[in-house]
């Protein structure tokens, strides 16, 4: 039986802060007038569309990660779910595609994240061809050089990105010297572009808003 190795938390998709807790986080006191004027009505965003799935990763060289655990890339499926729309995804072409737009030589481990739609029978998936797919909607990059400057490079080449600190998705902007800092890399219109490019499977882009207040309206 193959062995399967345990499940890098460091390449684990974090966690992404909830709205109401980012715009009422301690830290952004005692400016939280300007830090909610900031976020609702001065900065653009962009939104698409969350399913109810489960994460699966897959790296350049072809490891898969779920949820919590290493999948074994000789799979099948993955809880109960077929992996079939995975096999197809070339991640080491992706990340030099990359590498290349941002002008970095190597970012490092780079794991594409997608949903596994493994709840058969919730919602609209079945009408929407997705009961047995997975669609793509961000990456996490343990990055080989110093991260601080990657994400810089990143943003210039119009990608969303943002580091990270430990499991808990903590952000950890503040400790660059951290050797635990990661990227997570999220979806938006230049890496939609860029999985459309390659014809690989997104989850929904709804486009780019003036603002928060305008999206929620």
């Amino acid at each position: 039986m193959e062995k399967i190795e345990d499940m890098d938390n460091e390449m684990k998709w974090s966690a992404i802060e909830l709205t109401i807790a980012k715009l009422f986080n301690p830290k952004n006191f005692p400016n939280i007038k300007g830090n909610l004027n900031a976020h609702l009505f001065e900065r653009p965003c962009e939104a698409t569309h969350k399913f109810d799935g489960t994460n699966v990763g897959k790296d350049q060289d072809g490891r898969l990660y779920g949820r919590n655990k290493m999948v074994n890339p000789n799979a099948q499926s993955y809880q109960k779910t077929p992996l079939d729309a995975l096999k197809e995804i070339d991640v080491a072409v992706v990340k030099k595609e990359i590498e290349g737009l941002a002008g970095v030589e190597d970012l490092g481990n780079f794991v594409l994240y997608g949903e596994l739609m493994c709840n058969k029978g919730l919602y609209d998936y079945a009408e929407k061809n997705l009961s047995a797919g997975w669609t793509i909607f961000g990456a996490m990059i343990k990055p080989t050089g110093d991260a601080a400057k990657i994400v810089e490079a990143l943003q210039k080449a119009s990608f969303t990105c943002s580091l990270k600190g430990g499991v808990d998705g903590s952000d950890e902007e503040e400790e660059e010297a951290n050797p635990n800092l990661k990227i997570m890399l999220t979806m938006n219109g230049t890496l939609k572009a860029l999985m459309d490019k390659f014809k690989y499977p997104t989850v929904p882009y709804q486009g780019v808003y003036e603002n928060l207040y305008t999206l929620m309206i």
